[in-house]
């Protein structure tokens, strides 16, 4: 199993961040997700993160194997400084480092107009994603990969990632959720949820 396990370049800085609003942002969004079991861990191995853009180039990511933590706090989360999809290289500061889906998020924000990305772990939401028309990578595409990255400019190029989800065929009951605001991702993924109740 390679679950959790970062693919990328990372050069990390072990530091303590001085961000407090953004932290705060996530820690309202990522709580009930927690509670949902959309975020946690399985087999000792933590899944789902949240993150939101703080500057052009630079998000705030909740870090790597954080699933099992009900409050992360400052110390649960990375700040992503700045990345390159090319050369697949990551550059973050904080107590942990960031998540594994780290250039992942990175390539939702660069390449559309959004402020938060959400990804989450659920075997019956899957399920429903792959029986509709929601934009998807292909089944032979692993997490946080290159071939991740390419596959999303495509999407994006066709339009199909408009709804704001994501539904990663290659990554077993993962689902990624993204809007203008922490607080939209969010509602996306209710009313998605509200599917299985109908």
């Amino acid at each position: 199993m390679n679950e959790g396990v970062i693919k990328f370049d990372l050069k990390h800085t072990f530091k303590k961040l001085d961000i407090n609003r953004e932290v705060e942002i996530l820690e309202s969004v990522r709580m009930p997700l927690f509670y949902l079991r959309l975020i946690g861990e399985k087999d000792g191995i933590g899944y789902g993160n949240v993150s939101i853009k703080v500057s052009q180039k630079s998000f705030l990511i909740s870090g790597t194997q954080t699933g099992s933590k009900e409050f992360l706090g400052k110390s649960g989360y990375a700040l992503v400084k700045d990345y390159d999809l090319k050369s697949f290289q990551v550059i973050s500061l904080g107590e942990v480092k960031p998540s594994s889906e780290s250039l992942t998020h990175a390539a939702l924000y660069e390449i559309l107009d959004i402020n938060c990305v959400i990804h989450i772990h659920s075997e019956p939401l899957w399920e429903t994603a792959l029986k509709s028309d929601i934009a998807a990578t292909s089944k032979d595409v692993e997490y946080g990969s290159p071939q991740m990255v390419k596959q999303i400019k495509e999407l994006a190029s066709t339009n199909k990632l408009n709804e704001g989800i994501l539904v990663t065929k290659g990554h077993k009951d993962g689902l990624f959720f993204f809007s203008d605001t922490p607080s939209l991702a969010l509602k996306n993924l209710l009313k998605f949820s509200s599917k299985l109740l109908i």
